[in-house]
């Protein structure tokens, strides 16, 4: 917004003291600086809402990468404990084995 309040004043104050550096012409009138002002503030909203959508859009991936963090933590989690249940349950297997075998 700041930079929009710049340009406004720059091509105002051009308006009145520097026509000619400002709109390439010694005599230009108020209709076409209004016209003109119009395009820039319609420009400038367009830019802020690209900037608020962007935001946005930044946003909704934090909160994706997020959910997405939670199911890998808790597929981890998953992994390891059927990990140590496969691991408890090969050695219960090889015990059994031996005493299988021993009593052969």
């Amino acid at each position: 917004m700041l930079v929009a309040g710049l340009y406004a004043v720059h091509h105002v104050a051009g308006f009145y003291f520097f026509t000619e550096a400002v709109y390439g012409g010694a005599v230009y009138n108020l209709l076409m600086v209004g016209v003109h002002a119009t395009f820039v503030m319609i420009a400038v909203v367009a830019l802020i809402f690209q900037i608020v959508m962007a935001s946005k859009a930044e946003k909704n991936q934090q909160v994706v990468q997020e959910k997405q963090e939670q199911i890998i933590q808790q597929l981890i989690q998953n992994i390891k404990k059927t990990s140590h249940q496969l691991k408890e349950a090969s050695v219960e297997l090889s015990t059994n084995i031996s005493e299988t075998e021993k009593a052969s």
